[in-house]
């Protein structure tokens, strides 16, 4: 049985080399083979935009949460299995910076491969530039990078889309006209121990889309499950959290003042 030294003389020791750690593959690099579209869907606006390489075709999707510094990166592959997992990707842009706050979950159904990637809105700025790129890489599940270009001109079809959606939610374009500073939120409202044990028992996960209303004194006074997770058990949980613990700095006016709005917020259950 080998034992490592714990003291020794120089002469007399030997050295065990280290393991040698095997170094991921270059991510495979994706071009667009299609232009940006706008999908107009209930409660829903998303940005997507085909890509290839050789015979690799990918849809590259962001759907980002109106009023809210929170986005999902879809990631969608046909004719792809994945075993479904979850867990914390390698982001990166191409400016060198790294989001925060980030996690993935990857699953196959009916031969589609989705591997979608949460991430603060903010961070997607680099993507702004000309030449801004993203690679994710995430197990076997996905590893590109994705240079999407025109960025700034489908932000603005995206806009419009947000806009229509907001007012179906109940926030008058007006309102949406008097807004300056969309609500911040403070993260750590809902811990691992929140976890409803029944549903980790039969390992359930799921992800809530929910559209809070947020008062000028930055109280939620009601949410409801946009985007449902599939099990109402987590929907409901996800609520009562939310109207019992969150609170964010309010919106803000032109004037600098506290002003009402609605915010899509989205939590994620995940087991690891």
């Amino acid at each position: 049985m080998w034992r490592l030294p714990f003291a020794c003389l120089p002469a007399a020791c030997a050295v065990l080399a280290a393991p040698v750690i095997a170094k991921p593959p270059p991510p495979v690099a994706l071009t667009p083979s299609g232009k940006w579209s706008v999908e107009y869907a209930t409660n829903m606006c998303v940005l997507s935009r085909m890509f290839s390489a050789g015979a690799a075709n990918v849809q590259f999707s962001v759907k980002p949460s109106p009023n809210a510094d929170q986005a999902r990166l879809m990631v969608i592959e046909t004719g792809k299995q994945l075993k479904a997992q979850s867990g914390i990707p390698e982001v990166s842009f191409s400016d060198g910076s790294r989001p925060e706050r980030v996690q993935v979950r990857a699953v196959s159904k009916d031969g589609i491969a989705l591997t979608a990637v949460d991430l603060p809105r903010s961070s997607l700025a680099p993507l702004d530039s000309p030449d801004g790129a993203i690679t994710i890489r995430f197990r076997d599940a996905v590893n590109y990078r994705f240079a999407p270009g025109g960025m700034k001109s489908a932000w603005k079809a995206l806009a419009k889309c947000e806009r229509d959606l907001l007012k179906s939610w109940g926030m008058s374009e007006a309102e949406q006209d008097r807004l300056q500073r969309m609500p911040v939120g403070r993260p750590g409202w809902i811990r691992p121990d929140d976890y409803p044990q029944s549903l980790v028992m039969r390992d359930i996960q799921g992800s809530v889309g929910t559209v809070l209303k947020v008062g000028a004194d930055g109280r939620v006074s009601d949410c409801r499950a946009a985007e449902p997770s599939g099990t109402e058990l987590l929907d409901k949980r996800t609520c009562d959290l939310l109207l019992k613990r969150a609170q964010f700095e309010p919106a803000l006016d032109h004037d600098g003042k506290p002003m009402p709005a609605l915010v899509f917020y989205r939590v994620t259950w995940l087991l690891q």
